[in-house]
């Protein structure tokens, strides 16, 4: 019974599913036809112009940079001038470059204090030294004629050997 009535429903939905799948690829096919007319053949001139899209790129180019980088102050040029070698072509503002040119030249003047209180620390690390090996020549004398202590000929070494440390490192 129930398989009677699946062929029943069958029957009826199916002619409908048919028609209606004809009638779209009829419309379909309308919808694609194009109109055409056919002219008769003329003669005419050809224009040589061919409108394009592109970029254009000159036979002939420069690069343009500055020595020193920095912010433009003013510019002097506008695009497609004409220019020759030497012309001023922009101008960089002079106030960072000069507050640079201070920081540098301070740089210098402190790089040279170092320089000088260094070359001081020597020259007070050699008197110094100088002063420690007399100061040891003789009580190592008096030692000898048993007129010094030990003690005083280890104390007058170990001033001698400071000081002669002191020297390398001022010199380093």
């Amino acid at each position: 019974m129930k398989s009677g009535v699946y062929y029943l429903m069958l029957g009826a939905v199916l002619p409908f599913l048919l028609c209606s799948c004809a009638e779209k690829k009829q419309q379909s096919a309308k919808e694609r036809s194009i109109r055409v007319t056919v002219g008769q053949l003329e003669k005419r001139l050809f224009r040589e112009q061919l409108p394009v899209q592109g970029t254009v790129i000159p036979v002939d180019h420069a690069v343009i940079s500055a020595k020193v980088s920095g912010t433009l102050e003013e510019l002097k040029v506008s695009g497609g001038d004409f220019r020759k070698a030497g012309d001023v072509l922009f101008v960089i503002d002079r106030q960072i470059l000069e507050n640079q040119l201070v920081v540098k030249e301070d740089e210098i003047n402190v790089k040279r204090a170092a320089l000088t209180s260094a070359e001081l620390a020597l020259s007070s690390a050699e008197i110094a030294f100088a002063q420690a090996r007399r100061d040891y020549e003789r009580t190592r004398k008096l030692a000898e004629s048993n007129a010094a202590s030990l003690s005083n000929l280890e104390t007058a070494e170990t001033e001698f050997k400071k000081a002669e440390m002191a020297v390398e490192s001022a010199r380093s």
